[in-house]
């Protein structure tokens, strides 16, 4: 080989050498400066665990149907029946023990079981009823029309101790009012629960001292101790006003009336076929006997007599 093209091959080996070690090195920076930037990116970026939150629509609850507190001409399941001129529709139904049927035969009309009282209260409060005390009754009944609402008062007589064990829980479950007549001399449920109830909403009325047929007594004072001595003790227990008074056997004369009026009773209730009043007869108030039967309940609150 001539010593010019050792010259040559050299040379050429030589810019080979200096074109790998460039392109070697340009690799390396431009790998250096793609992961520089990905360190960059990586700071100012969201991981792929971080995205940036996406929009989460809103759920909008529906707005609810207001209640129709203007319904004492809808929703009935049985139609109503003709109401009387000059009266005021508000049913009085009448319970006496809220307990399992007894065995007794006899015994069986006077009792609701808590199953069907409370099927019974689900059903008001369904139809949306008011159920009102014995002072929003009065007052109800003064004005002399039909209330807009649908209304009604339950009643319980005689003051038996399942009214406190299985009644009483039940009408503060639903958010109601009992009217309870009881006798103030025959305390069945304790003065301590007859102010429990009191203080809960429960109107405690009187069903005189000693449940004696009123109109059998023909002693004045004896009267006078059953009807007024009745009222005072009841407000001792509960300090509030008694409003009213039911007469035990649904019994009564003008020598009743005249002293429950100067005991100073604002209506007085009975027994009788009807759901409407006359504001002018405030003490011969009819009230619906109720018995364990839904359908049945059905009907005395549309106003119908029938017994199952």
């Amino acid at each position: 080989m001539t010593f010019s093209l050792r010259v040559v091959v050299v040379a050429s080996v030589l810019v080979l050498t200096l074109v790998s070690i460039f392109f070697v090195s340009g690799y390396q920076l431009a790998r250096r400066n793609e992961e520089n930037t990905l360190l960059i990116e990586a700071s100012i970026s969201p991981t792929a665990t971080e995205q940036l939150p996406s929009v989460v629509p809103t759920t909008v609850s529906p707005t609810p149907t207001p209640v129709n507190n203007n319904n004492f001409s809808l929703d009935y399941d049985y139609p109503p029946t003709t109401q009387k001129s000059g009266t005021v529709r508000i049913p009085i139904l009448t319970y006496h023990h809220i307990a399992e049927l007894p065995e007794k035969s006899s015994s069986k009309p006077y009792y609701v079981t808590p199953i069907m009282f409370e099927r019974q209260l689900q059903y008001l409060k369904d139809k949306n009823y008011k159920v009102v005390t014995a002072q929003e009754f009065y007052e109800l009944l003064k004005k002399g029309k039909n209330p807009s609402q649908k209304t009604v008062m339950l009643t319980f007589d005689d003051g038996s101790k399942d009214n406190y064990k299985n009644a009483y829980p039940l009408l503060k479950k639903y958010g109601f009012p009992g009217v309870f007549y009881i006798n103030s001399s025959k305390l069945q449920i304790t003065k301590t629960q007859l102010k429990e109830m009191s203080d809960n909403g429960m109107s405690i009325e009187s069903h005189t001292a000693s449940h004696k047929d009123l109109k059998k007594i023909t002693d004045q004072s004896e009267l006078e101790s059953e009807i007024i001595g009745s009222k005072y003790a009841i407000e001792k227990i509960t300090g509030r006003k008694v409003y009213s008074v039911s007469y035990p056997g649904c019994t009564y004369n003008d020598r009743v009336v005249d002293v429950a009026v100067m005991a100073g009773y604002k209506f007085g209730v009975t027994c009788s076929k009807y759901i409407d009043h006359y504001p002018s007869r405030l003490f011969a108030l009819s009230r619906m006997h109720i018995y364990n039967d839904f359908t049945n309940f059905k009907k005395r609150l549309s106003g119908y007599w029938i017994i199952p």
